[in-house]
């Protein structure tokens, strides 16, 4: 079967920094690839993605999802790996375009990606993001940028170059004797063990020294039977036993017809390769049933023609979870063995390979966990992401990182534990104007507005908002409205006590002042009744009076200080009163007729005892008066009566 490869990735939180890492491993399985013109490499053709080749589809992506995909046997290189090259100040921030940027102070790039310049002869010059970086060859990148060397025919990776052994060079042709590169040094081999030699129709099922052959004379001559029991070491074809020396592998002996015999049973018969004894030739040899291997060793399968404790194609009779698949061993024989790639856990479905542990189990990493149920591994279990981590930061994280990543770890709502688009229970996922709402049990962000704007469900009140802003009702570009007070209403020029007089519902403070949005008490007289008929239109009060009258209905009162009706003090009080009865004041405070006089003895209402403006002789009309400004009569000592007829000095 073909190499598969494992994600692993490292998660470094420190202060402001974030750093990922992702490396491929591949992995290889001797004992399961498939027989030749089914592999990663055909019969003369260059290794391509899909079969045996690579693919570095998302290298220039500039994501960090660390994801591969590549066809079988092949390798793809994401920008993830150039994402944590450029953590570790290796690369520029990523490349769209191939040889990379410099830096934005005009800097050359790090290295050049046509040339590999500015590298080590072990280093390749990757695109990575929007910069380029040197990065280790191997060989899972050796020649070109995300392209693995050849699966199966190659070995190591050398100053840039795929190759089999030790400084050759090459890699293998992939047919005929050089199908595989294998063993310790590596070389160019046409078989790696029995299995690669199966179905052969020449007879030469057997691996020896990387050839395929008749017989293996250092496995006691295995392949041989009947007549022809011995393998020569030299040919590696079978051929009859010689007498002297005794060639038969003991405790059998060679007969006559150039056969070993004399095997009992199964006890006689040692080999994993023969484990049944013949009883008609008295011969060790292959199974041909699990019928014989429960007969005979006492073991439950008959696995190409040997006796096994499991079946490879099952992996039934592998218990011990540390070592869960059946193969080929290097006893020519199969036993249970720990997993090193996925391949080897391909018949117990629903798992991977956990190489460290050599377990097949859920999951090895995130990648491997497809239910959108339960998208994180955790001690090999796919679980819920919320269940992973309390800190929301982290399972984000983990769940961007993902192939086809999502921008958040949902906490709440339908899709509770599920990587998503965001978290409805505080919109995490989206920016400050919108919000995460869920539609037929899938969240999604959407504009906020004031019809959902602190939730998905909850509407900005109309009289105290006009707008929504990261997710928070304001009034304009303010504080949304208190709702009582100077803030009751929100319109367009801000927060308002009122919009109309109905807005006014005080029993004094009835009136909407459209200048100022307050309820007031009057706007004009119109607002004002009874003795308070005047609206005082500086302070929006309905008071007794103004300069414009109000004192008129009470006699005694007619003079307005302090917005009050007052009894007069003064005649120039009356005689200044706008529709005054008369300019005099009375000793009742109200405004009275200027009467007219002839004598002082006409004036008798107690304060305007003179009478002025009478001829020197005495004669003519004069008016009733508290002084005479001609004479100064009525004022005393050396008071004078001044033109307005009051005493002064």
């Amino acid at each position: 079967m073909s190499a598969s490869s494992a994600l692993r990735a490292a998660l470094v939180i420190g202060p402001g920094v974030v750093a990922f890492a992702c490396s491929f491993i591949a992995d290889f399985d001797a004992s399961k690839l498939p027989r030749e013109g089914s592999r990663g490499v055909p019969d003369g053709s260059a290794a391509t993605a899909g079969s045996g080749g690579a693919s570095a589809s998302g290298a220039r992506t500039g994501t960090m999802s660390g994801g591969a995909a590549a066809g079988e046997g092949g390798v793809s290189a994401s920008a993830g790996a150039g994402a944590a090259d450029a953590s570790l100040g290796r690369g520029g921030s990523g490349a769209e375009n191939e040889g990379g940027n410099g830096g934005d102070d005009g800097t050359p790039p790090a290295c050049d990606v046509s040339t590999n310049a500015g590298c080590a002869a072990d280093e390749l010059c990757c695109p990575v993001g929007q910069g380029v970086t040197c990065r280790k060859t191997s060989p899972d990148e050796c020649e070109n940028c995300g392209v693995a060397c050849p699966t199966g025919v190659t070995a190591a990776c050398t100053a840039r170059t795929c190759e089999c052994g030790p400084g050759s060079g090459r890699v293998c042709t992939g047919r005929d004797a050089e199908r595989f590169c294998a063993g310790s040094p590596a070389s160019c081999v046409a078989c790696r063990d029995a299995t690669d030699c199966a179905g052969r129709s020449d007879g030469k099922t057997r691996c020896v020294a990387g050839q395929c052959a008749e017989c293996d004379a250092a496995q006691a001559s295995a392949g041989c039977s009947g007549n022809k029991p011995v393998c020569d070491a030299t040919t590696h074809s079978c051929r009859a036993c010689v007498r002297s020396p005794d060639d038969c592998p003991k405790p059998l002996v060679c007969t006559t017809t150039g056969a070993c015999g004399h095997c009992g049973g199964a006890v006689d018969c040692k080999t994993p390769t023969s484990p049944i004894c013949d009883v008609g030739t008295t011969q060790c040899r292959p199974c041909a049933s699990n019928a014989e291997c429960a007969a005979g060793p006492k073991l439950p399968y008959c696995i190409s023609q040997t006796c096994s404790s499991c079946n490879p194609t099952t992996e039934v009779g592998c218990t011990d979870a540390t070592k869960p698949d059946c193969r080929g061993d290097a006893s020519g024989g199969f036993s249970c063995q720990a997993c090193t790639n996925n391949a080897h856990c391909a018949n117990r479905p629903g798992t991977v390979c956990d190489a460290a542990t050599g377990r097949c189990v859920a999951c090895s990493s995130d990648n491997d966990c497809a239910n959108p149920k339960t998208p994180l591994c955790v001690n090999n279990v796919c679980v819920a992401c919320d269940t992973t981590s309390t800190i929301a930061l982290l399972t984000d994280l983990r769940c961007v990182l993902k192939a086809g990543g999502q921008p958040a770890c949902i906490r709440s709502g339908t899709q509770k534990g599920q990587c998503g688009a965001c978290d409805p229970g505080d919109s995490r996922g989206c920016n400050g104007n919108q919000l995460c709402c869920e539609s037929g049990g899938v969240a999604a962000c959407i504009g906020t507005s004031t019809t959902q704007c602190a939730a998905c469900s909850g509407a900005c009140d109309p009289l105290l908002a006009s707008t929504c802003s990261n997710r928070t009702c304001r009034c304009g570009s303010s504080a949304p409205c208190a709702g009582s007070g100077a803030q009751r209403f929100c319109v367009a020029s801000g927060c308002v006590e009122c919009r109309n007089d109905s807005d006014c519902t005080d029993a004094t403070l009835n009136q909407c002042n459209p200048a100022t949005a307050a309820c007031v008490d009057c706007i004009d007289n119109g607002g004002c009744s009874g003795t308070l008929d005047r609206c005082d239109v500086v302070a929006h009060k309905c008071v007794d009076c103004d300069a414009t009258g109000g004192c008129a209905g009470v006699p005694q009162t007619p003079i307005c200080v302090a917005s009050a009706c007052t009894a007069c003090k003064t005649d120039a009080q009356c005689a200044a009163l706008v529709g005054s009865p008369g300019p005099l004041c009375s000793a009742s405070g109200a405004c009275v007729a200027d009467a007219t006089c002839t004598r002082n003895a006409d004036c008798v209402d107690g304060i305007h005892l003179v009478c002025a403006g009478l001829h020197a002789d005495g004669g003519g009309t004069g008016r009733c008066r508290v002084c005479d400004p001609l004479t100064s009569a009525g004022c005393t000592g050396t008071q004078k009566c001044s033109a307005d007829f009051v005493c002064t000095g």
